[in-house]
């Protein structure tokens, strides 16, 4: 969960900060900035080792980052309508991540 938010920090910044950069710059800085943390291996090690419903959750929290990743990369500014709506869901996956989590640990204990 805390390498999402990182991830979506990162993005945030750039998303924030595009002025008159050029597309390739800006699709880079939205690669490197999705890249930066261990994120990619951590939904891995999730999925494997935890319940179908978690790593289904999981993976759709990580392709909802995925596609913020393409929106910022595309240009598309904090404010927009595109990358409110992927905000949006970035909310809704990540909410439902954390409760699947949730049930999952209490049924361990």
């Amino acid at each position: 969960m805390s390498e999402l938010e990182e991830s979506g920090e990162r993005l945030w910044a750039i998303a924030d900060g595009i002025t008159d950069t050029s597309p390739e710059t800006r699709r880079q800085s939205a690669h490197e900035a999705f890249n930066a943390g261990p994120l990619v291996g951590l939904l891995t090690q999730l999925v494997i080792s935890t319940l179908p419903e978690v790593g289904q959750a999981a993976d759709d929290a990580f392709k909802a980052m995925r596609h913020l990743r393409t929106l910022v990369g595309n240009g598309h500014v904090v404010g927009s309508a595109e990358h409110r709506a992927a905000l949006a869901e970035i909310h809704e996956t990540g909410d439902r991540l954390q409760r699947a989590m949730r049930t999952d640990l209490t049924r361990r204990t």
